[in-house]
């Protein structure tokens, strides 16, 4: 009975032991046991938790004793897990401020956002029909960008760090793509893209440009007006 209970409550989440190198200094989240590198330091590994009632939650009290922790840091529960955290009278390390006179947490608004620039540019002119690939040249001092998410301006919406896409008729759709680091903050930018009618193409208001392409104008012609250049 006692090995069926310690089973579930190992399945539960409960008595995770991930190594204790809270406080080391890291690059990226594979440097830390608990895999949570934040602002170049290893914080948040898993630790036991005392169980509240048969939904195997942990209690939301006091800090636990627990040699799961690096010396100086304590296991707080919290849902189904408890997580090691650093007291605030220890010493909070750059980056990461004191929440509640307890323990310290990660500031994120401290750390910079992600840039990101759409190529080509500035200028995209092409007519219906004709294929544009476009790139989210993003990059985060927050380790990897892990999310592109493109809206094309005519209804169209994308994701991934590269598109390609044809647009259907003449107009000047604005292009808008969001990326997302591994930290999860965020960042976009905006492109307007010229869908013009090329040379010889139909166009409606004679001695008016008409979303004709660069160089041309909409001028009569004996088949009716059409985008001709001077």
């Amino acid at each position: 009975m006692r090995f069926a209970l310690l089973a579930t409550l190992l399945l539960a989440g409960c008595f995770v032991t991930d190594g204790p190198n809270d406080g080391d200094t890291c690059a990226n989240d594979d440097d830390c046991d608990s895999e949570r590198c934040r602002a170049g330091t290893c914080s948040g590994s898993l630790c036991s938790c005392r169980i509240e009632d048969i939904t195997f939650s942990c209690v939301n009290e006091d800090p636990l004793d627990s040699d799961e922790c690096r010396d100086g840091w304590a296991c707080v529960p919290g849902g189904t897990a408890g997580r090691c955290k650093l007291p605030c009278d220890a010493g909070c390390p750059d980056l990461w401020v004191c929440e509640d006179d307890e323990y310290c947490v990660f500031d994120m608004s401290q750390l910079p956002l992600p840039t990101v620039e759409i190529s080509p540019g500035p200028t995209i002119e092409l007519v219906p029909g004709e294929s544009i690939t476009l790139r989210a040249n993003a990059m985060s001092d927050n380790g990897a960008i892990v999310g592109y998410t493109w809206d094309l301006g005519d209804g169209s919406d994308a994701t991934g760090e590269s598109v390609t896409h044809a647009y259907d008729s003449p107009g000047s759709p604005e292009v808008r793509v969001v990326v997302e680091d591994a930290i999860g903050l965020i960042s976009s930018d905006i492109q307007r893209v010229t869908v013009c009618r090329g040379p010889g193409a139909a166009c409606n208001r004679v001695g008016w440009g008409d979303l004709c392409c660069s160089g041309e104008a909409c001028r009569a012609t004996p088949d009716g007006p059409r985008c001709q250049g001077p």
